[in-house]
């Protein structure tokens, strides 16, 4: 648990200096502080993600290099930053004020997270190449012809990237599934700051009443997943992370959309409505599952203006942040979109087709579609169940576009949600909420937040114990007894005491609500009641992996382990372990050795 609170903590002021200091360079000016924030927190992560990520392409992502790249980039940023002594003094109460504000309940939630998280992990495939992949990286970055060793390995995830820092060597076989808590730790920072903007009556906009409800939503299926023996937190999964990035996605579309049309005289700056594409395409280097974002992304990004200049933008932005991905897969398996034949190159360690295709087999086994179609035509009342739910999601929709004048936020969102669905439903069988978890709720969490924000949420804070997110109108006003000059005619905050004030985080230092606090600390006690055990055994590391049984074999210059009686998972095993054993496998470079990277031998397949 220590090591978590230690993990998480060093991670959160790392993503937010990283994001902080990426997000100026789009002109945030025109957000409030709280989406300022927000904004940074998850920018920051995906960008170490593919900071990550394009380090392992030269060198071993390990942690004392990255503690040291860690350190010299906070005190470049820090110094770059503070412009002056004025600019330090003020961004430095502002960090103060948000610390005190969330600070405890924060605390809370991380012990709590730290409570769940300290279970042993079970997840097949985290054993069967999750950990071997992050092995790798920590240990030699991106090597050639990995894949041949693993097919798995071909799977390149910058979110494996970002978990091999975390795992360091004194740890042994204590491995806990931080990073994916990290997100759980993450989004419950993202929704007290949300609450706590509401509670000390600021005003709040619809966007992060629908970003609140749908992390809310999917800390709460995975808490009950976990509740339920199927943990998918316990792992190194990234699935996660792109379910959690979704939503992020189409809250930045949310908030985009609101920016006026970018002139012909600014179409070769950049601006916030670059940043769905940026958000999308780290989205891809998580998994290639977030591949229907892009194009969806990069639309909006041109259309805020159809000038030839924003295409060429957009275009270079893409080449970019997607050259690391690329790279990686060519230098691990010999194709650029791995699994994808189209795109793989003539080398030496290209993996063989026909293991590419048994790879590709299962993730592409009939669709959902088909699964559906022949469960709906052996159950009618089932047909018709799905047909009435189609029916109702068709007319809020088009309710939504004939209320709205202009529909902008309202269409993208809609377009991500039915896209993405019907991506995932075509490529996948039966796991659809573990590949698409995020895509599924946007549109649910869009109708719940509008029913909310509309009826219950834009009372005053004072009126509801129970309520989460809302924004002051003109009653709330009046109860709350703010004067009328500090509001704007929409009932929200004026600008008057962020421009006296232009680092401003928008938080009193007032103390949090104690209620919240008061629930929390029931959660962390019942918690702590329930896996007492739990808690004494792991107060300070994690718990012991799974130690598979190996079987040590050679093949030509290369000794190797695969694991016994076909259970296919190494887990925490020695490099190299592969999940079979390999017949024609040799070094490229004896003298380097696993450095060096590996090829076949002979046109010969790998037995399977």
């Amino acid at each position: 648990m220590a090591y978590f609170l230690i993990s998480w903590n060093s991670l959160l002021i790392t993503v937010a200096v990283i994001g902080l200091y990426n997000l100026k360079l789009f002109k945030p000016s025109s957000l409030q502080p709280l989406q300022q924030i927000i904004l940074a927190l998850w920018l920051g992560l995906v960008l170490q993600c593919l900071a990550c990520l394009t380090i392992g392409l030269f060198i071993p992502v390990g942690p004392i290099l990255v503690v040291l790249l860690g350190i010299g980039l906070t005190a470049l940023i820090g110094l770059i930053i503070t412009d002056s002594r004025k600019q330090t003094s003020s961004s430095a109460s502002a960090v103060v004020s948000v610390v005190k504000t969330i600070g405890l309940p924060l605390l809370l939630c991380e012990l709590a997270w730290s409570i769940v998280l300290s279970k042993p992990i079970g997840w097949f495939d985290t054993g069967l190449y999750h950990l071997g992949a992050i092995k790798w990286l920590a240990h030699y970055g991106f090597v050639p012809g990995l894949a041949l060793v693993n097919e798995k390995f071909g799977f390149i995830s910058s979110w494996f990237a970002f978990s091999a820092p975390l795992i360091p060597n004194f740890l042994g076989n204590h491995i806990g599934a931080v990073s994916n808590g990290f997100l759980l730790v993450l989004s419950s920072c993202t929704c007290l700051l949300i609450y706590a903007y509401r509670r000390q009556g600021k005003g709040l906009s619809f966007e992060e009443t629908f970003l609140a409800i749908f992390l809310t939503s999917l800390i709460v299926f995975y808490l009950a997943s976990w509740m339920a023996n199927e943990p998918a937190l316990l792992s190194f999964s990234n699935d996660l992370p792109v379910n959690f990035m979704t939503g992020i996605f189409a809250w930045s579309l949310l908030i985009c959309s609101k920016q006026e049309q970018v002139p012909n005289d600014r179409a070769f700056s950049l601006d916030l409505t670059i940043l769905p594409l940026v958000l999308s395409l780290s989205i891809l280097s998580l998994k290639l599952t977030g591949l229907f974002l892009v194009p969806i992304a990069f639309l909006f990004y041109v259309s805020r203006n159809w000038h030839w200049r924003r295409w060429l933008i957009g275009s270079g932005m893409s080449l970019l942040l997607i050259l690391p991905l690329a790279s990686a897969q060519l230098i691990t398996s010999g194709c650029f979109l791995y699994p994808a034949q189209a795109f793989c190159v003539e080398l030496p360690w290209r993996v063989p087709s026909q293991l590419i295709a048994s790879e590709l087999k299962p993730i592409v086994a009939g669709g959902f579609f088909s699964f559906l179609t022949e469960s709906l035509i052996q159950n009618p009342k089932v047909m018709a169940g799905a047909l009435l739910i189609t029916i109702v999601f068709g007319l809020l929709i088009w309710r939504v576009f004939q209320k709205a004048d202009k529909p902008r936020g309202e269409m993208w969102i809609f377009a991500t949600a039915i896209l993405g669905s019907l991506y995932i439903f075509l490529v996948n069988k039966y796991v659809i909420f573990r590949f698409g978890g995020g895509v599924l709720l946007l549109i649910p969490t869009y109708f719940i937040a509008t029913f909310l924000y509309e009826h219950w949420l834009n009372r005053p804070a004072k009126s509801r114990s129970l309520l989460l997110f809302a924004r002051v109108n003109d009653r709330g006003r009046e109860k709350l007894d703010i004067p009328q000059s500090h509001f704007d005619a929409s009932g929200c905050q004026s600008q008057l005491d962020e421009k006296s004030h232009p680092h401003s985080s928008g938080f009193s230092t007032d103390r949090f609500d104690r209620s919240l606090t008061l629930i929390l600390l029931g959660f962390l006690a019942t918690l702590i009641a329930i896996n007492l055990d739990v808690v004494v055994s792991n107060g300070l590391v994690p718990p012991t992996l799974l130690q598979p049984s190996l079987i040590a074999a050679k093949t030509n210059d290369v000794i190797y382990a695969y694991p016994a009686d076909w259970t296919v998972k190494c887990w925490n095993a020695g490099l190299p372990c592969a999940p079979t054993p390999r017949q024609n496998l040799r070094f490229r470079n004896a003298t380097v050795g696993l450095r060096g990277g590996f090829e076949l031998s002979s046109a010969r397949l790998p037995n399977l």
